[in-house]
This record gives structure tokens, sequence and C-alpha cells, in this order.
């Protein structure tokens, strides 16, 4: 295992040094949200000291129900004070001697934490009432208090949908509620309930049916999240025009993909170069060991094939690629850290030569060739270059390609 980890890492071919990175972004960028999970995370774990390393892993994975849950992040870090014991509820408030009482403003009952004012209060009761209606959700009057990871313990029992409603209801509680400590009067529950449903209605319409304007309430919203997300991607796929677009009069096209095998680490990168008239210049495939992510085989693709076409080609260069992740990296202005910094370093200097080159994301039914190249060289861990029309296993579809291709 560390043989291969060690034989995984690419160095720089220009001898460049070694840089600090931080190691909880992709990007090696530091930033305030990793650094505010780092030190939660801390906490919890000062917390369970005394616990075994499953349970430290199953604390990580309670937090993840609120990160990954598909909300605005505005929600997600409502949440996120919520399960940290952050809000500024009046218990909260009285302990930093802010506050004489601790007596909830809207019901006057009990003390004011977060799970009395998300869940015990009378308006929170008739909001949650209002909406088991028309959603799906629990009835949490029979919820118990656990302690402040009372909202992390509570979500990991349930489905993301469920997950959804729950942070989107609560999110909407507790700003009624600040809305009556600053002296206003709180919004009716029905229009609470229309406000909710309209809105998460919409997000789901935005996830399932990006295409359609949500606005003339065309597309039909599911509530199960993971399986509408494949309905509307083969939705997307019926509408696209497969057709390969030639690149304009005095341009080449280089079309890149690259294909990772997660359980061996064995990759494969396929490219080919076009000229307006749809004619190959060359078409090529390569096997490579030791890969470390699908996404290092697309920027691996990228390198390989621009080094190529540069050499074989004296024309300006669009290079396409499938990959949205190989083209925000290689176009991006910031200094990348990532584990990929070298090999971005380079594709970026290539970018900036003498020569023009374009790098843009492509639909994957217009990288047809490359992904077969792609799939060939790891399937048969096959490396192989043809120059101009020689022969090879994707002369057919190069053919087809050229005679059903529209003009960039």
């Amino acid at each position: 295992m560390d043989a291969d980890a060690i034989l995984s890492i690419r160095t720089s071919r220009q001898g460049e040094d070694d840089f600090l990175a931080w190691h909880l972004e992709k990007s090696g960028i530091f930033t305030v949200k990793t650094a505010y999970r780092l030190a939660i995370e801390n906490k919890l774990n000062s917390e369970n000291s005394n616990a075994s390393g499953s349970s430290i892993e199953g604390s990580k994975s309670l937090w993840n129900t609120i990160w990954s849950c598909p909300v605005p992040p505005k929600v997600r870090i409502f949440a996120w004070r919520v399960a940290s014991d952050c809000l500024a509820t009046r218990v909260n408030k009285k302990g930093r001697r802010l506050e004489a009482l601790d007596t909830c403003t809207l019901c006057g009952t009990e003390s004011e934490t977060a799970f009395h004012a998300l869940c015990r209060c009378t308006y929170a009761r008739a909001l949650w009432a209002a909406l088991r209606e028309v959603w799906q959700i629990p009835d949490q009057t029979t919820w118990t208090y656990q302690g402040t990871k009372w909202l992390l313990l509570t979500l990991v029992k349930l489905s993301e949908m469920e997950r959804m409603f729950i942070l989107m209801l609560l999110w909407r509680i507790w700003h009624v509620r600040n809305e009556v400590v600053h002296d206003k009067r709180p919004a009716p529950i029905e229009v609470s309930k229309r406000f909710l449903v309209s809105y998460v209605d919409s997000l789901l319409g935005i996830r399932q049916h990006p295409t359609k304007d949500i606005h003339k309430g065309k597309g039909v919203i599911c509530y199960q999240l993971r399986n509408s997300s494949r309905q509307g991607g083969s939705e997307r796929s019926q509408g696209t025009d497969e057709a390969w677009v030639r690149p304009p009069p005095g341009w080449s096209k280089l079309n890149v993909d690259g294909s990772f095998n997660n359980s061996s680490g064995q990759a494969g990168i396929g490219m080919i170069l076009r000229n307006s008239e749809g004619e190959a210049i060359f078409t090529g495939r390569q096997a490579i060991a030791n890969c470390v992510d699908a996404l290092e085989s697309e920027l691996l693709a990228c390198k390989f094939g621009l080094d190529l076409a540069l050499h074989w080609s004296i024309l300006p260069i669009i290079l396409e690629t499938d990959s949205i992740l190989a083209v925000s990296a290689i176009n991006g202005k910031t200094e990348d850290k990532s584990r990929f910094a070298y090999l971005i370093r380079e594709l970026r200097l290539l970018q900036k030569g003498e020569r023009e080159v374009k790098v843009q994301k492509v639909h994957r039914d217009h990288n047809k060739i490359s992904h077969v190249l792609a799939n060939s060289a790891r399937v048969a861990n096959r490396s192989d270059f043809w120059f101009g029309h020689e022969s090879n296993c994707v002369s057919a579809l190069i053919l087809e390609d050229c005679n059903h291709s529209s003009i960039d």
C-alpha cells in the first residue's frame, strides 16, 4: 500500500520546490468554513476522548448530514449553529450574562433552548403540524432532548428528503422567532407554510429540471431526490445534440478524455486532434498506472494531448474535455495548491505560450472518440499513436463524426 501511494505521486518536471497547502480543501487553499469544521470535530473528539475510534468516525458522519444536505448554504450554516448550540437563545444569552431571564419570549412557558424554540414552542408546534399535512416528516412532539447533539442524532435517522424538509422548517421557525424578538408581528402559520412549500418546490424544480423555466410551472416536482436526479439526467441527455462541432477555419480541435478504475488505480487517456474539415491530424491512447482518481486521468489526458498537439500541428488549438473540474482548474486565475498543482501549472504555462490555446467544457456526447480511446487504453493496457488517416480502432467513428458534424 505504501509503495503504491509513493508511486502515485507525480513530481514536477520543472524541479519546483515543495509548498505548504491546507489539507482539508482539495484546492489546498485555506478557507474559514473548513477551519470551523476542524474546530468542531476537534471539540467532539475531545468530548469523546475515551471513546473508540469508530465512534469518533461516527461523529464525523453525523456532521455530514448537515453539510451534504441539498439546502441553501445559509440554511446549512443555521443548522450548524443549532448543532453547535451557538444560537442566540435566551438560555445561551443568560449564560453570557446578556439576559436576566431565560424564559421563551413567544410562549413564556419554558426556558428558551434551541430545542424548545424549534420544536416545543407554540408557534413551532403549529408550523410543524401544518407542514405535516403536505410533507412526509416525523412528529417532533415524540422527540426527547438528547443534549446539544439532538439535531445531529435526529437527522442521521432520516432520509435525505426528510432532512431537507426539516432543516428548511427549522430555519423558518427561527426567522419568525427573530421577527417577534425585534417587536414585529409573526407571520401567520398559513403564510409560513405557503412560503416553505413554494421555496422547497423551487429548489427541487431547479435540481430536477435545470433546463426548464420553473416560473412557467413546467416539470413535475418529485419528492425523491436521488431518483429524480437520475430522471433529470436522462431528460437532459435525450435533448442533447450529439454532433461533434468542428473548429473555425484556421483552428484545430483537440478532444481528450480520461478513464479511471478506482479499485485498481489503472487509468487510460484518449486524444484526437482534427482540423476544421474534420480530418484527423493524429489519434492516440495511453495506459496510465498508479493513478489517484478520475480528475488526475482527465488532467493527464489534457497534458499529454496538448503536448502532442503543439508538436504535430502549427494551428491554434481548442482543447475540449467533458470534465468541468479539469477545465475550471486549468482556466483558474488563483494559485492552485492541490495535489495536482504541478500538473495544473504546466498546463497553464502551455496555455499561455506562443500558440493560442483555448480550454473549454464539452458535453460527453460530443467527446465520444476520445472516450472510446481512453476506455480501450485502460482495459487493454495499451498505448498507441496513429498519425493522420492511418486505420485504427476509431476510424469508423471519425468518419461518422465528420459526416454529421456542425460548424462552430
